[in-house]
């Protein structure tokens, strides 16, 4: 399993103008830490460490999927609202629709205030032919949206549950 990488101090006996920058070997994902003087600018290693780490996760997931990437980043933060989002999209536009529909109806469970998933499990319902079973959908969407301020998803939801 990848790990994320931990900010080491430096030790006493290394100069203050000296941090910890990261350096990955990408074939196995592993971390090391070497010291790289910054000149009293911090904001100069953090900008390293970021373009590290996004290149750490760049190697870690050049031979995934889209989708096999958000399970993995899923499967470490499962109550992310925007990774299951993504996930059930993605399983929708690959024709998994009863992946989608898991996902869809996970995130409207752990999430209810997330306005997009009733209108896209309500889309997605409709697309299959089952209109009964969408048409609550956007109805409990536009409440939420009416009271969450979005009436913008509130009229796009109204317009559709015309259709249905």
């Amino acid at each position: 399993a990848f790990s994320q990488p931990h900010v080491v101090r430096a030790p006493s006996d290394r100069s203050p103008d000296s941090f910890p920058s990261i350096a990955t070997r990408a074939t196995t994902g592993l971390v090391e830490l070497k010291s790289k003087p910054i000149h009293n600018r911090c904001s100069s290693w953090i900008s390293d460490a970021r373009t590290d780490t996004h290149q750490i996760l760049a190697a870690r997931f050049a031979h995934m999927s889209r989708r096999e990437q958000l399970q993995q980043l899923l499967a470490a933060e499962p109550h992310d609202p925007f990774l299951r989002y993504g996930l059930a999209m993605c399983c929708a536009s690959d024709g998994e629709t009863d992946a989608a529909q898991g996902h869809f109806r996970q995130l409207l469970t752990d999430h209810p205030d997330y306005v997009a998933g009733y209108f896209q499990l309500a889309q997605l319902l409709a697309r299959l032919g089952e209109p009964e079973q969408a048409q609550p959908l956007p109805q409990t969407g536009i409440a939420v949206a009416i009271r969450t301020g979005d009436s913008h998803a509130a009229r796009e939801m109204s317009e559709f549950l015309a259709t249905l």
